[in-house]
C-alpha cells in the first residue's frame, strides 16, 4: 500500500453508521420556483405579467424536462392562459405548490377555491402570502394570521383542496415583529395548526456561506415562527450578478448543490431553488440573475451539474432505508448517501469558504466492506466517470462541490 494512503488510514478514527436513504427521496426533495409565462423587467409581481405561451413551450418546458426535476413553486394566476400553463406540467410529472395571494384576487375566497379547483390535478400544496414582513407594514402579523385562517378554512372546507398541505408564509426577518411565540403554528381562537409546514427562505452572503455557522444559525431564527413543524425551504439561491452579492457562475453550481445535500441531511422536507431563469440581461441587478438558466434559456453549470446529479438519482432506486459504516480521514468533509436497486451512490463534499478558486481535501475513505465496482462521478465536469480499483478503501480528491462514488457488489 502507498505510503500516503497507510497514513490516512492510520489518521482515521472509528467508523461511523451512514443512513443510506433510497435515491427517490433525493428526487423528491428537490425544487425550484419560477413564473412559466414572462420575465420581471422591474420589481412588478409576475403574476401581473402578460402570458408569453411561446416562451414555455419553446424555452422553458424543454429545460424543465431536461433537469428532472418533480417540485415547481409558483404564484397562483387568474389568467386562463397561465393557468393552463399550470396544467400541463403535470405531463411532465411536475407537481406545482402556488402561492396564494388573497389581496391579489379582493379577498375573494370562493374565487380563490375555484380557480384552484380548476388546476388540482398539478396542485400538491397551497403556500401563505409571500414574505409579509417585507412589505413596507408596521403591524402585519394580526392581518397576517386572519388571512392564513381564512386560506385554511377555504382548503379545508372544499371537498376537492381539503387534502391539500397549507405551508406558512416566510418571514425575511425569521421572528415575526420580535415575538419568541408561535403565531403561525397555533392561535388562541384556532381550533388546530394555521399551517401544515413551516417555510424558510435562505439566503446568504457569498461568504459566509453553507460551510458556516452562519447558516446554522439563521436557519434555526427563520424557522422560530414554526417550532414543532417540518419545515421546507421554498426559496435559496446564489445569484451571478456582477454586484457585491453575486457569485461566479461556477460558485452558483457548487454551493447550490452543497445547500441541496446539506439541507437534507439537517432534515429539511424539501428545497426549492430560486430561480429557474434569470429575469433580464442586467446583470448588474442581483435579483435579475439567480437563475439555472441564463435569460437566453442556456443553461449555467448549476442547471447542468443538477441535471446529472438527478439523472444519477432518478436511476431505479432502492425502497428501504439502509445503512453502511464509513470512516473519513479528513473530519471537515460531508458525506450522504444514497441507495439505487443494484447499489448506492455515496456523496462527499469539502464545505470550503473559498469563492475563487477549487479547493480539493486529499481524501481516503474507509467504506467498511468491499465492493467489487467503484466509480467516481463529477457533475461539475459533465458528468465524467473514473473508474477506481475495487476494494474497501478508496482514496480520492473530494472537491468543495459534491461528488459521487457509485458503489456496486
Amino acid at each position: 500500500m502507498p505510503v500516503i494512503a497507510t497514513l490516512a488510514l492510520l489518521a482515521m478514527g472509528g467508523s461511523k453508521p451512514l443512513t443510506v436513504a433510497p435515491a427517490s427521496k433525493f428526487v423528491d426533495f428537490v425544487g425550484v420556483h419560477s413564473q412559466l409565462w414572462g420575465y420581471k423587467s422591474d420589481h412588478a409581481d409576475f403574476s401581473d405579467l402578460p402570458p408569453d405561451p411561446k416562451l414555455y413551450h419553446s424555452v422553458l418546458r424543454p429545460r424543465i424536462a431536461e433537469l428532472g426535476i418533480r417540485h415547481m413553486r409558483m404564484a397562483l394566476p387568474s389568467n386562463p392562459v397561465q393557468l393552463g400553463t399550470m396544467r400541463d406540467l403535470a405531463t411532465l410529472g411536475v407537481k406545482v405548490t402556488a402561492i396564494v395571494e388573497p389581496d391579489r384576487f379582493g379577498n375573494d375566497y370562493d374565487k380563490i377555491v375555484s380557480i384552484l379547483r380548476s388546476i388540482r390535478p398539478v396542485l400538491e400544496a397551497v403556500e401563505g402570502p409571500n414574505e409579509p414582513d417585507n412589505r413596507g407594514k408596521n403591524e402585519w402579523l394580526d392581518e397576517e394570521i386572519a388571512t392564513l385562517r381564512r386560506l385554511r378554512q377555504a382548503l379545508k372546507g372544499d371537498p376537492e383542496l381539503r387534502n391539500l398541505p397549507l405551508i406558512g408564509p416566510a418571514l425575511t426577518q425569521g421572528r415575526p415583529q420580535g415575538r419568541l411565540t408561535t403565531p403561525f403554528q397555533t392561535d388562541a381562537r384556532a381550533v388546530g395548526p394555521l399551517a401544515d409546514y413551516g417555510n424558510v427562505h435562505m439566503y446568504d452572503k457569498p461568504v459566509p456561506h453553507p460551510a458556516d455557522s452562519y447558516d446554522v444559525r439563521a436557519f434555526a431564527y427563520r424557522k422560530t415562527p414554526y417550532h414543532g413543524l417540518p419545515i421546507i425551504a421554498t426559496e435559496t439561491g446564489y445569484p451571478t450578478s456582477t454586484d457585491e452579492k453575486g457569485v461566479s457562475e461556477r460558485t452558483q453550481a457548487k454551493f447550490i448543490l452543497r445547500r441541496l445535500f446539506d439541507y437534507r441531511v439537517n432534515g429539511m422536507v424539501r428545497t426549492y431553488i430560486y430561480d429557474l431563469i434569470d429575469l433580464s440581461t442586467n446583470h448588474d441587478d442581483a435579483e435579475s440573475n439567480f437563475g439555472l438558466l441564463r435569460h437566453d434559456g442556456s443553461p449555467k453549470p448549476a442547471f447542468q451539474a443538477l441535471a446529472q446529479v438527478m439523472e444519477w438519482m432518478a436511476q431505479p432506486s432502492a425502497t428501504k432505508v439502509r445503512s453502511m459504516n464509513i470512516s473519513i480521514s479528513s473530519p471537515k468533509i460531508r458525506s450522504a448517501a444514497y441507495g439505487l436497486r443494484d447499489g448506492i451512490l455515496l456523496v462527499l463534499w469539502n464545505p470550503s469558504t473559498s469563492t475563487s478558486g477549487d479547493e480539493n481535501v486529499r481524501t481516503m475513505v474507509n467504506l467498511g466492506r468491499r465492493f467489487p465496482s467503484i466509480v467516481r462521478m463529477d457533475p461539475l465536469d459533465r458528468g465524467r466517470k473514473e473508474i477506481l480499483s475495487p476494494g474497501r478503501t478508496v482514496l480520492t480528491d473530494v472537491p468543495d462541490w459534491p461528488i459521487v462514488l457509485r458503489l456496486r457488489g
